[in-house]
C-alpha cells in the first residue's frame, strides 16, 4: 500500500472515531470513555453498552430481526428458537394466574419458560425475562449508584419471567429484594412465571435458614393463584 494510501485511511479511520456519539442511542445516557491505541496514539472512544440499557447490550449481536422483539423482552439468545405446545399454561399467564415451574438440573426449564414467554410475547403482552441471580446483583449494584432499569421493568411489565429462583445467594438483603418484587407483583395482580430446582418447600426452607418469617411471607404469595408444574427426566446436557 502507498504511504499516500496509508495516509489516507488513518485519517478516515481517526475521522470516525472523532465522531463517534457519546450518547447511548436508545436511552440517550452518556456512554463510559475508554482510551484505545489508534495507530500507535492513545484515542479516547465511547464505551457501547456502558449505559446499562437494554437494547445498547443488543446492539452489534446478530439477531434477526423476527426475534428482536423475543430479545428485547430477555428471553437468553440461546433459547430465541424455543418452540412447544403451551396453549393451555399460555391462556392461564394471560389471564392473571402465575406458574411456577421446578424440577432437577438440565430437564428443560428455562427452554420451557423461554417458550411460554415468546408466547406471550406474541399476544402482545410485555414480558420481562431475567435470571434470579442476574436481577439480585443488578438491584445491589444499584446501590452503588449504578443506573439500571431491571427492578422497574421486573415490577411494571405485564408477565415477569424469573428463572432459576432459589440459585441467588440468600443473604437478609437478597431476601428483603425478592419479597418486595414479589410482594409488589402480587398485589398489583401481575403474574410472574418461576423456575427453580426446589419445590415451594424446599425454597422456603433454603431462605427460611436466614429469615423463616420473610420466607413465609414470599412462599405464600406463590402459593395464591399459582398453577405448579413439576419437570422431570434425565439432566440433557449430560445426555
Amino acid at each position: 500500500m502507498s504511504s499516500l494510501a496509508t495516509t489516507e485511511r488513518k485519517t478516515n479511520a481517526r475521522g470516525v472515531f472523532a465522531n463517534l456519539r457519546w450518547e447511548c442511542d436508545f436511552c440517550h445516557r452518556p456512554l463510559k470513555r475508554i482510551t484505545v491505541e489508534l495507530f500507535g496514539k492513545p484515542t479516547e472512544v465511547p464505551c457501547w453498552g456502558s449505559c446499562g440499557c437494554g437494547e445498547s447490550k443488543l446492539a452489534g449481536l446478530d439477531v434477526q430481526a423476527s426475534d428482536r422483539r423475543y430479545a428485547r423482552a430477555g428471553i437468553p439468545l440461546k433459547y430465541l428458537g424455543a418452540d412447544c405446545d403451551l396453549r393451555g399454561y399460555q391462556l392461564s399467564v394471560s389471564t392473571g394466574r402465575s406458574l411456577y415451574v421446578h424440577g432437577p438440573y438440565g430437564v428443560g426449564k428455562t427452554y420451557y419458560a423461554s417458550a411460554l414467554a415468546k408466547a406471550l410475547v406474541n399476544m402482545g403482552m410485555s414480558v420481562f425475562f431475567v435470571g434470579m441471580p442476574e436481577l439480585v446483583s443488578e438491584v445491589q449494584r444499584s446501590y452503588g449508584g449504578v443506573r439500571t432499569d431491571v427492578l422497574d421493568r421486573a415490577a411494571g411489565c405485564d408477565v415477569l419471567v424469573l428463572d432459576d429462583f432459589g440459585k441467588e445467594k440468600v443473604t437478609p438483603d437478597t431476601l428483603q429484594i425478592v419479597y418486595l418484587l414479589v410482594d409488589g407483583r402480587y398485589s398489583s395482580c401481575r403474574p410472574t412465571v418461576i423456575t427453580s430446582n426446589f419445590p415451594r418447600s424446599g425454597l422456603a426452607a433454603r431462605m427460611g435458614k436466614v429469615d423463616a418469617e420473610t420466607a413465609r411471607a414470599i412462599v405464600s404469595r406463590l402459593n395464591e393463584d399459582t398453577d405448579v408444574y413439576e419437570m422431570t427426566g434425565e439432566d440433557r446436557r449430560l445426555a
